[in-house]
């Protein structure tokens, strides 16, 4: 590959990257960089890539997510091919965007023989960076030392920074949420209001088992005492978790599972006949916790309420803001509790959260996305 080939950013990310990532690399090759997309590719149909949207060059690495052992080869094999690619297809003083501790630690490798810059982008944190084990402790330690080669770093959540990364990293931060792209969500119009029926979506990665089975018997629930409750689920999963979810369910009709999606083509669809958006996730996981996942801004651009899980960051958004309810998974019949109540007092619910959905609330977070959108691919 010649010199006038070569990359101007090269954007590493660990799995299939959520919408709000993609437009990273979007925004980056319509304001003329060349660009390449190298995703470490774990094997697992999370989301899909809208190939129709893609202006710039994307390759995979097949990554093993197996035994500790099994990871430690799969890294011995990547790195190489890193330094190959970064040596040889980054231009000079070009910039690398990590995604995670994994892709970061491989970039940082590659710094000590080229010259170039390193932002890192992040959307969760592990369980690791928040514990206060011993081995935590270490990857927090080398994770701090990776970090003062990193000249930008931006989070989804400010929760990340304040909790976490403004412990360890004091260079210049960005928040850049997982806000999903305006021109996917044009023209969408969402079903119209029915009093005998309430229908639930989880539209996303099929994750955070604890609180699906929750759903699932809270709808089982609710169905027995005549309640037209109903789930769809959209998206890919992770191991065995859709086995271990579809055996909990005594009653199939009460639920629809569409499998992995293209975000860009089929979000309108599967949003265009739900009642409420179910993002109720680990209240107890710490990323949870303080994450702001793109279900808020989903709620916001469709008009439709979102449930989250309670004692959480985003859970306090929803509720300031009036567009949704927070569920604790910890009470065994909260959640059937708050979905009854819902559908029993269906109209009245609605309305107070669609008044609040109805004002402008997305005018202001997108203009503050577009600037920073626009900072982090400012080379």
């Amino acid at each position: 590959m010649g010199s006038k080939d070569k990359f101007d950013i090269i954007f590493y990310y660990s799995g299939i990257p959520l919408p709000a990532m993609l437009e990273v690399v979007d925004c980056a090759s319509k304001n003329g960089k060349k660009c390449l997309l190298l995703i470490d590719d774990r094997g697992t149909a999370d989301l899909k890539i809208d190939k129709s949207l893609v202006s710039y060059e994307v390759r995979y690495l097949n990554v093993s997510c197996g035994s500790a052992f099994t990871r430690l080869l799969n890294l011995a094999k990547l790195i190489p091919r890193i330094f190959q690619i970064i040596c040889g297809e980054l231009k000079t003083s070009g910039l690398v965007m990590s995604s995670n501790f994994d892709t970061l630690f491989k970039v940082f490798l590659v710094s000590f023989v080229k010259k170039f810059e390193i932002r890192h982008q992040i959307r969760d944190l592990h369980p690791l960076q928040l514990s206060s084990t011993f081995f935590a402790k270490t990857i927090q330690m080398v994770e701090r030392v990776m970090l003062k080669r990193v000249s930008m770093l931006m989070v989804s959540s400010k929760g990340f920074f304040d909790s976490y990364y403004s412990k360890i990293y004091d260079g210049e931060m960005i928040v850049l949420e997982n806000i999903p792209r305006s021109d996917v969500w044009k023209g969408f119009e969402k079903k119209r209001f029915k009093s005998n029926e309430l229908i639930i979506g989880f539209i996303g990665i099929i994750r955070y088992k604890r609180s699906i089975l929750k759903l699932i018997k809270a709808v089982e629930s609710l169905s027995k005492k005549g309640l037209n409750v109903k789930v769809k689920f959209a998206g890919g999963s992770l191991g065995d978790d859709l086995r271990d979810i579809t055996s909990n369910i005594s009653d199939m009709s009460l639920f629809e599972f569409h499998g992995p999606f293209i975000y860009s083509q089929d979000i309108q669809r599967l949003h265009s006949d739900i009642d409420i958006i179910f993002a109720v996730y680990d209240e107890h996981d710490l990323n949870c916790k303080l994450a702001l996942p793109n279900k808020i801004y989903e709620s916001m651009i469709t008009k439709i309420p979102v449930l989250v899980a309670a004692n959480t960051y985003v859970g306090n958004q929803v509720v300031k803001l009036g567009i949704g309810d927070e569920v604790s998974i910890d009470c065994e019949l909260d959640l059937e509790k708050k979905l009854q109540c819902i559908f029993s007092n269906k109209e009245n619910w609605f309305t107070r959260s669609l008044e609040n959905l109805e004002s402008d609330l997305t005018s202001e977070i997108y203009r503050k996305y577009r600037i920073a959108l626009n900072r982090s691919v400012d080379v």
